[in-house]
């Protein structure tokens, strides 16, 4: 199965703001092919035009733990807008990538909106505002810790 993720974006009918979305293959646009591998929508619909905001050749174990890929109405135990957005959706899904340019993982703060989206929600989204706010961030953050643990490292 393919570890490699490749981070994109487009931009909304809005126009301020890029729609993000993560695939395990580099032909981004498009209706999503299962044949070609995994895709996750983070809210979308698929964009026939699309800017590569970032790949990595890891990360794709994760995101398939976290996130059924090929499924529209995948979360990653986000609320949209309550939560985040895309952008934080897509940034969980990249978290344990490595940018070849950086060595760090891969968020897609070159979307625009994206230092808007991340005042409001931080990189990764979440909150412990509401009831709601707290069991989603904390169901996120238990499957980030199972995925450490089975790795053998220690989360701090």
């Amino acid at each position: 199965m393919n570890d490699k993720l490749f981070a994109w974006g487009n931009t909304t009918k809005i126009g301020a703001f890029d729609h993000t979305w993560v695939t395990t293959y580099s032909k981004g646009q498009g209706v999503p092919d299962k044949s070609l591998g995994d895709y996750w929508y983070c809210w979308g619909d698929p964009h026939f035009k699309a800017t590569l905001f970032g790949e990595s050749e890891s990360g794709g174990d994760f995101a398939r733990i976290v996130a059924k890929p090929n499924d529209p109405q995948e979360s990653v135990n986000i609320k949209y807008g309550f939560d985040g957005v895309c952008h934080q959706m897509a940034n969980r899904l990249l978290m344990f990538t490595k940018s070849k340019a950086t060595g760090k993982p891969i968020v897609v703060s070159d979307a625009s909106g994206y230092q808007l989206s991340k005042a409001m929600y931080g990189v990764y989204g979440g909150s412990k505002k509401t009831k709601g706010a707290r069991e989603r961030l904390e169901a996120w953050e238990s499957k980030v810790d199972s995925y450490l643990k089975a790795k053998g490292v220690k989360n701090e």
